[in-house]
């Protein structure tokens, strides 16, 4: 009787078991019709020059993700974008066209876009430099940023009038948000109805043939990146109504000379005169209660903190501000004079600003610079916060801050000096012009990405006796060529040479372990042990 009892059991156990693998097989079954049909089918076919991509969510639904011209396609013809393809039988539905899916496509002049296409991809038409005319489908209900960049032949844009989403009201040949009278692309054609609201991001990206714009009032907000790359624009006037600029809305406007800031501006984002290497004069009305360009500085200063969160070459930090935020990324200063008032500095405040001289006020009670040293210093002159091409690091200091050097070292070798002891991370990162770098043995640290990105970069002998050599120190130094590690040195750390191309000669101590991956995607690598 026991022994008929053990097997009723075992049966029951049996028959949840398989019931419990049918489940678990129906489950996997039902995920399969969506992501494994997805990865079975590879994601991606081509069908009459164009490459679609397939959605792991929608197995009917495909993106064109590129386009690939078949012999004898004449530039005068109409490039017609499907909204549907047969592939291997099977009917499938373009629901977007991808990012950047034409770039570049010089012979294409007119196109039409297929009704039943939803989205446009950012930048999907960038560098067709022949498009002359564009017409933009019912379907359409999202065009993203930069998406006719380049383009300096476009003068058409065409909406449906049956689109209930997007139009291109008044003949303006701009894409425009019918509901909230946002304006998302423009062509070298565009001009702005005045019942626009907000210039949306990307708007005007690298429309180079623009040289004078009025932006009607009425508009209210100014999008990231809304004039980026506009290399022409010497003149912008901003309405009396704007209170919203995005960061980076002017970046790369190469040849603006001068902005005014309305007095009902309320948010600027950072970064916005990045390598606008003509602008000299930045001045916010002076009834504007957030921000102000006190004593003539040329700059752009938050009034209610004193902080500087714009700024051109000809800008002064003038006393008063106590710190900077995002402002000077890209803008040509050649020197730097740091004011008494200022408590709060980082060394990537100056990036790519190809500094020559740097000064701060004997009055600083946080920071000094001593005569000659072109360096910021902190009081106990310690530790070096800032540096440029020119400086000279002064004796005493014992830590190079984060960001210190970050692409401002201007000279090939770099012979860090005797008693320094620590490098914080990406302190010498992004140095186009280093080639040669001796580590000295007081050094005990040296930080994470410290010299990432140094293109140029060729030989590095380290004579200090580390503990251990960082994740990506040297990481992605596509000439580095020769690297000498000091004896003493504990540790190589994974990805620490990560991805240097060229590194064929690498001496490291017996004694150094040198943990798997730490020379990842160094093909040429050749470690001798010594």
């Amino acid at each position: 009787m026991k022994r008929i009892f053990v097997c009723l059991i075992l049966a029951v156990v049996a028959v949840v078991g398989k019931a419990q693998e049918q489940k678990k097989d129906s489950v996997c079954s039902r995920r399969e019709c969506k992501v494994c049909a997805w990865y079975r089918n590879h994601g991606s076919f081509w069908e009459n020059g164009f490459e679609y991509q397939s959605y792991y969510y929608d197995t009917l639904a495909v993106s064109i993700k590129d386009y690939k011209c078949p012999r004898g396609e004449k530039s005068d013809s109409v490039f017609n974008i499907p909204a549907s393809v047969i592939h291997g039988g099977t009917t499938y539905h373009v629901e977007s066209i991808s990012t950047r899916a034409f770039y570049g496509l010089s012979f294409v002049r007119s196109v039409v876009i297929g009704d039943g296409i939803e989205i446009i991809g950012e930048e999907a038409f960038k560098f067709c430099t022949n498009l002359e005319s564009v017409y933009i489908p019912a379907s359409v209900d999202w065009v993203r940023g930069g998406v006719f960049g380049s383009c300096p032949n476009l003068r058409k844009i065409v909406v449906s009038e049956q689109n209930k989403t997007l139009d291109s009201r008044e003949g303006c040949n701009a894409v425009i948000g019918t509901e909230d009278n946002i304006l998302l692309a423009t062509c070298p054609g565009t001009k702005i109805p005045s019942s626009v609201k907000a210039i949306g991001e990307k708007a005007f990206y690298r429309q180079g043939t623009f040289e004078d714009i009025i932006i009607p009032d009425g508009v209210e907000s100014i999008g990231s990146d809304a004039f980026s790359h506009c290399s022409n624009l010497r003149y912008i006037s901003l309405p009396q109504s704007l209170r919203r600029i995005g960061h980076s809305a002017f970046e790369y406007c190469c040849s603006l000379r001068s902005l005014r800031i309305p007095k009902n501006v309320e948010y600027i984002g950072g970064n916005n005169f990045a390598f606008c290497d003509n602008l000299t004069s930045v001045v916010v009305d002076p009834g504007n209660p957030v921000y102000d360009s006190r004593e003539n500085c040329n700059a752009i200063i938050r009034t209610a903190d004193s902080t500087l969160i714009g700024g051109c070459r000809s800008s002064i930090i003038v006393d008063g501000v106590r710190r900077i935020d995002d402002s000077f990324c890209g803008v040509p200063l050649r020197s730097v004079h740091i004011p008494k008032s200022m408590t709060d500095i980082h060394g990537t405040e100056f990036y790519g600003c190809e500094i020559d001289s740097i000064t701060v006020d004997e009055e600083n009670n946080v920071y000094n610079s001593p005569k000659g040293s072109n360096a910021i210093l902190t009081k106990d002159g310690k530790t070096l916060v800032m540096g440029c091409r020119n400086t000279e690091i002064p004796e005493g200091v014992e830590i190079i801050g984060p960001d210190a050097f970050n692409g401002s070292v201007g000279r090939p070798i770099l012979l860090i000096p005797e008693g320094i002891k620590e490098i914080w991370p990406y302190a010498f990162c992004n140095n186009d012009l280093l080639e040669e770098v001796i580590i000295p043995r007081s050094v005990d640290s040296i930080g994470y990405y410290v010299f990432n990105y140094c293109n140029r970069l060729l030989y590095v002998k380290s004579l200090a006796p580390l503990e251990k050599i960082m994740c990506s120190t040297f990481s992605n130094c596509p000439q580095l060529h020769s690297v000498d590690i000091a004896e003493g040195t504990k540790k190589i750390c994974k990805g620490a040479f990560f991805n240097c191309p060229k590194l064929k000669y690498v001496s490291i101590p017996l004694s150094t372990e040198v943990e798997e991956g730490a020379f990842k995607y160094c093909p040429m690598v050749e470690i001798k042990r010594k």
